[in-house]
């Protein structure tokens, strides 16, 4: 009975992205945040904090980008850019060190979640 509640909990879009030893477990260990900054986008800077995002879309109707440099990246040149669908989004499966202003649209805003 447990595992089919976790199998629905868990939407199939992100099950994919567990590692092997978290889909044996049948959970994922979510922690809440204990505090949120507010995201300056730059080409240049780091965040004061690194952590996971927590992201709105405000465009009306479209999904837009953000560009993200992971915190493993050793420099600019490796950064992910991540679809938002409109609205509120959490992007809890990659802890950010930088969001760059190029490529993200201004439709985004952005709190680091630690």
């Amino acid at each position: 009975m447990a595992k089919n509640w976790i199998a629905r909990a868990i939407p199939k879009s992100h099950r994919g992205i567990f590692s092997a030893k978290a889909k044996r477990a049948g959970v994922r260990d979510l922690q809440p945040a204990r505090d949120a900054f507010a995201v300056t986008k730059s080409d240049t800077d780091d965040l004061p904090v690194y952590g996971k995002l927590a992201v709105f879309n405000a465009h009306a109707t479209n999904a837009e980008v953000i560009r993200v440099v992971p915190v493993g990246s050793q420099d600019n040149t490796v950064y992910v850019d991540i679809k938002v669908p409109v609205g509120l989004a959490v992007i809890d499966w990659l802890i950010v060190r930088a969001v760059r202003s190029t490529e993200t649209v201004a439709d985004i805003a952005a709190l680091v979640l630690t």
